[in-house]
């Protein structure tokens, strides 16, 4: 359950400093993809170091007992914030001590998980970087305390979210390797990634160029096919904290809290309305912020088409902050938001966020005709198909 703060609608940010273009030949593309290679593993380390702001300052950690035992009083961990993104040099930083008390420490010792940082805190428990001891894999553990649920909540939210994330195998979905409930506790154990949320991308770096923006958004667009035709169910909560990049930055979809099962009208055919309000604001469609049902599969994609425009413009669509506003905007279609995007955004690209942000979910465009959109079609070539290694290419390390 992410509690990451909102990317504001203007975002006073960095833009990429440039993109670089494939040459031709095969001796040169060769060489220029090991030194992209070597580039971005030097950068992945910097950003992986200092992309982690908006939570928590919480970067590293030492356990204060390392001996498998644990006394009848908190564990102390002590976290050490990094350095800054632009320098490389020492600077004094606050030691952060989070604790974690006997039974919580039983557990992780009994299924071998050493907890590292503390990523998150949130309404219900929090989100740490852990460690499986026995080969050293990273892993994300959220710990929830169920006594600070609601029967409701409990009941629909939290099932709802174990059971898509147990059915989950998908290379673009977070993918979870344990669950345990001890001592009124939920322990979650899942894929760890890296390099922090979406949000934390573009706060640093600002909008995205298209060539990034279409890998991602392609990612995205086969976990939510995934999603909708494989596991029938609508994530409903789809927004820049709620996209994972793994170490190659990779995009991974998480927080299944709001998930809802896909039902299907047996007399039309269609999928049933659901007047459930959830989700975040500034994703909300249309029907969502007037209180109307809707369907649930056609605001996952409003919300998509929200989070494109803001990868491309560093920015969100609509003044979210004003829901009269917002409504006004959304129906002022398409010329708001033809007016609201950027110059320099391709046709293709502007044609598909128009597309998506429909506020008639009746001629929304639908997922799969998404996925055959040209401008998903056109494919990011050689030594780019990696996002890692195209980030590489775009931010001179420092």
């Amino acid at each position: 359950m992410s509690d990451g703060s909102h990317i504001k609608r203007s975002l006073s940010l960095k833009q990429f400093s440039h993109e670089s273009r494939v040459r031709e030949g095969s001796k040169t593309n060769a060489r220029r993809s090991m030194k992209n290679e070597v580039r971005y593993n030097n950068l992945s380390r910097q950003i992986r170091a200092n992309l982690k702001q908006t939570n928590s300052p919480i970067k590293q950690s030492t356990d204060s007992r390392d001996d498998g035992r644990h006394s009848s009083q908190m564990t102390k961990y002590v976290s050490i914030s990094n350095e800054s993104f632009q320098s490389a040099k020492t600077v004094n930083t606050p030691k952060i001590i989070f604790e974690i008390d006997p039974k919580t420490q039983a557990v992780l010792d009994r299924k071998n998980y050493r907890l590292l940082e503390k990523l998150s805190q949130g309404s219900f428990g929090e989100v740490y970087k852990g460690e499986f001891k026995i080969d050293h894999r990273l892993v994300a553990i959220k710990i929830l305390e169920i006594s600070k649920m609601s029967m409701k909540f409990r009941e629909r939210y939290v099932a709802r979210e174990l059971k898509a994330l147990i059915d989950c195998r998908h290379p673009n979905v977070v993918q979870i390797y344990d669950i345990i409930r001890s001592n009124n506790r939920l322990f979650i154990f899942m894929e760890y990634c890296s390099n922090g949320t979406l949000t934390m991308f573009l706060k640093r770096f600002g909008s995205c160029p298209e060539t990034l923006a279409r890998i991602w958004f392609r990612q995205l667009v086969d976990a939510i096919l995934y999603i909708h035709y494989d596991l029938k169910i609508a994530h409903r909560d789809i927004k820049f904290d709620n996209i994972l990049l793994d170490d190659k930055f990779n995009c991974k979809l998480t927080d299944f809290g709001f998930a809802k099962e896909l039902v299907l009208d047996e007399n039309s055919k269609q999928i049933e309305l659901t007047a459930t309000i959830c989700g975040t604001e500034p994703f909300m469609c249309p029907q969502l912020i007037q209180r109307k049902p809707y369907n649930p599969m056609k605001s996952d994609i409003w919300a998509m088409g929200v989070l494109l425009f803001g990868l491309l413009n560093g920015k969100l669509p609509f003044t979210w902050t004003d829901s009269s506003l917002m409504i006004k905007e959304q129906t002022r279609y398409p010329n708001f938001i033809r007016s609201a995007s950027k110059n320099n955004i391709s046709e293709e690209a502007n044609d598909l966020i128009i597309k998506i942000l429909d506020p008639d979910e009746k001629t929304r465009i639908t997922i799969r005709e998404i996925a055959e959109h040209s401008w998903l079609k056109t494919k990011p070539c050689g030594e780019f198909r990696s996002p890692g290694v195209l980030i590489s290419t775009m931010y001179p390390v420092v």
